[in-house]
């Protein structure tokens, strides 16, 4: 039996898999068969452990600033990142990351049908450059 385990920026990989370890042991300590022959349980694919970037952070700041700019209103700013590869340079760059970008058809559920409409796409470039340009020339 394959689990994944998605958790919070303030767990790493080890406290979780020991402490889902810890809980399916004892949970089988009852069971007449499981309790003399307990299941192997070992770490398959890791990916790493989760980023969270503050809100005060001057990136994420920044990217509101620009949002809000192009978009006219404020988006919403989702700077925590479970499982996806945004949280790499945060981790092990020290390097603050934000993802942004429209949502996109199902995007993030099993559906494989992606899309963007035309005007967020337009507005994900004016962001973009924005970004760029308040970033790089300031």
């Amino acid at each position: 039996i394959t689990g994944r385990v998605n958790f919070g920026y303030d767990e790493t990989v080890q406290s979780v898999f020991e402490e889902m370890k810890l809980f399916l042991l004892d949970y089988f300590k009852d069971d007449p068969w499981l309790s003399k022959h307990p299941p192997l349980i070992e770490k398959g694919v890791m990916k790493g452990n989760p980023a969270y970037v503050p809100p005060e952070t001057e990136v994420v700041k920044l990217v509101e600033r620009v949002i809000t700019d192009v978009k006219q209103f404020d988006d919403f700013i989702y700077q925590y990142h479970g499982s996806s590869e945004v949280r790499l340079p945060n981790n092990y760059g020290h390097t603050p990351t934000v993802g942004i970008g429209p949502n996109c058809g199902g995007l993030g559920t099993r559906d494989q049908i992606e899309w963007v409409d035309l005007e967020d796409y337009i507005a994900g470039i004016k962001i973009a450059a924005g970004l760029i340009i308040d970033w790089c020339c300031e």
